[in-house]
């Protein structure tokens, strides 16, 4: 799976610390908890898991997994995100289909709400989002 993949799939766990949390056994199945923690405590996802996701199914497997443990800890889906949309970047990141991740309400901002630029390892802000 392309680099620049990898590092869409782990966006949403940047910290300002750049602390990374413990993983007790790095393996797949325990990818869902661990995000939810890294998230909740703003820490970053053991990089173990950047080597472990290393196709497509494999990380479709883990996002499941992650949906499913985020709406079981009670958090509310808001709605959903589509990217890579366009076939000539579909084939630049070697997928042959757009990638749908779920949004949930706790990730989504007021407007007028202010971003700390600390807040994020690589910050970034996609205008549709906006």
């Amino acid at each position: 799976m392309p680099a620049l993949l990898k590092l869409i799939l782990f966006a949403l766990a940047a910290s300002p610390t750049g602390a990374l949390a413990a993983s007790p056994d790095c393996a797949l199945t325990g990818f869902a908890s661990h995000y939810l923690e890294v998230y909740e405590r703003r820490g970053l996802l053991s990089d173990c898991y950047h080597r472990l996701i290393d196709t497509i199914d494999k990380a479709r497997l883990a996002q499941a997994r992650a949906t499913r443990a985020w709406t079981a800890a009670g958090r509310s889906p808001a709605g959903y995100k589509i990217g890579l949309t366009d076939r000539r970047v579909q084939e630049r990141f070697g997928v042959d289909r757009p990638l749908v991740g779920v949004l949930f309400e706790d990730m989504l901002l007021d407007d007028g709400a202010v971003v700390d630029l600390a807040s994020g390892a690589a910050l970034q802000v996609e205008a549709d989002l906006l």
